[in-house]
């Protein structure tokens, strides 16, 4: 408990304000996969008209520090927080801040014939959240 009140110590305002934005993000974006289809989420994430497609090493870290905080919260999510809603979380903290990114969607096949999914988000040209296992999935859509 002690590390955990040094660690609150030591945070912004401004990160107290983003993890709060992330843990509101968290829980609508569960709600929207729950309760409307993907054409409707789309427009849910393509709120932000964001023409560049480089990142800055600045726009870089932050969105690193975007991802840190988003892994740590799903852990306290109201629900179990799965790849889906944490990709579409991140985008649209990233939409926020107008740092181009790409949230990939792609499929797989296990030995079993089971069809599995998964998402990924893509900042400049590194998987920032996702990563872990985007190797074994094939990317089927890309939503800038």
């Amino acid at each position: 408990m002690s590390r955990i009140l040094s660690i609150l110590q030591k945070l912004k305002p401004e990160d107290y304000r983003l993890i709060i934005r992330l843990y509101f993000d968290l829980h609508q974006a569960k709600w929207q996969i729950e309760r409307n289809s993907l054409k409707q989420i789309v427009k849910w994430i393509r709120q932000a008209e964001i023409t560049e497609k480089t990142v800055d090493k600045v726009a870089f870290a932050y969105a690193k520090k975007v991802v840190r905080y988003t892994d740590r919260l799903s852990k306290y999510t109201l629900y179990k927080s799965k790849c889906y809603d944490q990709a579409l979380a991140v985008k649209q903290e990233l939409n926020r801040k107008k740092i181009p990114s790409a949230l990939i969607m792609g499929v797989n096949t296990n030995p079993g014939n089971d069809l599995k999914a998964h998402a990924w988000i893509r900042c400049g040209e590194e998987i920032i959240i996702g990563g872990m296992v985007a190797e074994d999935y094939t990317a089927i859509r890309h939503f800038y």
